[in-house]
């Protein structure tokens, strides 16, 4: 029964551990070719490599019932697992903070509720060799789960729940299938541990988090080749490929854009300095995806431009989307709580399928009526 099960085990394993290695190899290509958001993606690879680590010490302490150095490695692997297993949670919730752009004020005070819970099953886990209070192993070194093995679990879970709260409180900073692919992400390692909870013998929950992993490196970690590293918007090589794109399909379904840049932003840059022009840059990007909502693409064009693509040749809709960024921007001056206000000059219009433009004449065309916006409003 032992020799089957644990061959159960190292296969699951072996297999979770390949998946690991591709994404971490994946994702260092991607950060050696693309320059964006280096820390986010330190992080998530901190989650694969310690989801690594923790499989093979999974394997290890399979090794209950032996004896000599397989016994030893065993009690490594348990001791290992009740350690670091909970810190997974932690890391993903560093990553949820860049991924959503915390402030880090609020993501230092989540940290702190974090790590509270993380001393208390450390302090258990230290104590656990003297006491059982985890686990402990019988005189035929069997394992066992200890009176307490439950707090391991309860700390896990009020810490995920943490991540679910800042997830769903601050959703509309995601788009939404960012938002589903990560809201999600628990959801499997939290039934499997639930399961093997119930029925101890075979490694599904830490397994089951490289399959979470997959699904978060396809949906959402891979497509960071396409955001702005400053803004967190899309970037230039994203909106061409959308243009090009929905200039193809205009014929079945039109669509409009507008082009913008921050009025005087060289006024703030020689005033202020380049760390508080990157600041009114990323103020900017913020306050356009309060204005049009995370489903709408908005690119960062170059420097202290940005172009929105609307899914609609509606001019109503074009207009109404030009008044919602001056009533958001309105709105952030008025706050004052920046050194600089954001004003914008703006040209949009409808694609006419019928004139045939490239994506190139078409961007041309409104680059010409935002400069004629801002002769206007500096005449």
């Amino acid at each position: 029964m032992f020799t089957f099960r644990f061959g159960i085990n190292v296969g699951i394993s072996l297999y979770s551990a390949a998946l690991l290695a591709f994404i971490y190899i994946a994702v260092r290509r991607q950060a050696a070719e693309y320059a964006a958001h280096p820390r986010r993606q330190r992080l998530f690879l901190s989650i694969v490599v310690l989801n690594f680590l923790l499989i093979v010490a999974d394997m290890l302490s399979r090794f209950d019932g032996q004896s000599g150095t397989l016994f030893t490695l065993c009690k490594i692997g348990n001791f290992v697992l009740f350690l670091f297993n909970p810190l997974l949670v932690p890391s993903w919730y560093f990553y949820l903070c860049d991924q959503i752009g915390l402030d880090r004020a609020s993501e230092k005070r989540g940290a702190i509720f974090q790590f509270s819970l993380y001393a208390v099953n450390t302090a258990a886990v230290i104590a656990t060799p003297f006491t059982g209070w985890l686990y402990y192993f019988d005189a035929a070194n069997v394992y066992h789960r200890g009176p307490l093995f439950w707090i391991t679990s309860l700390v896990t879970v009020l810490m995920i729940l943490l991540c679910e709260l800042l997830i769903t409180c601050c959703r509309e900073r995601l788009e939404r299938r960012y938002f589903y692919a990560l809201f999600l992400f628990p959801t499997i390692p939290v039934v499997t541990n639930i399961i093997q909870f119930a029925f101890y013998g075979i490694a599904f929950a830490l397994n089951a988090t490289a399959y979470s992993l997959i699904i978060v490196f396809v949906l959402v970690q891979s497509r960071s080749m396409d955001v702005d590293y400053l803004t967190g918007l899309y970037n230039r090589r994203k909106l061409d490929i959308s243009l090009a794109q929905a200039v193809r399909d205009s014929s079945g379904s039109g669509f409009s854009a507008i082009l913008l840049d921050i009025d005087r932003f060289k006024t703030i840059n020689d005033s202020f300095g380049h760390n508080v022009g990157d600041t009114a840059l990323e103020d900017a990007a913020g306050l356009l995806k309060r204005a049009l909502g995370p489903d709408t693409l908005i690119a960062r064009y170059g420097g202290d431009e940005f172009c929105i693509l609307l899914r609609s040749d509606d001019e109503c809709r074009l207009q109404a989307a030009i008044e919602s960024i001056d009533a958001c921007a309105n709105e952030f001056n008025h706050r004052g709580l920046r050194p600089y206000q954001l004003r914008f000059s703006m040209g949009g219009a409808a694609y006419d399928p019928t004139s045939a433009m490239t994506p190139e004449e078409f961007i041309s065309r409104i680059d010409m009526l935002m400069y004629a916006d801002k002769r206007a409003s500096e005449g």
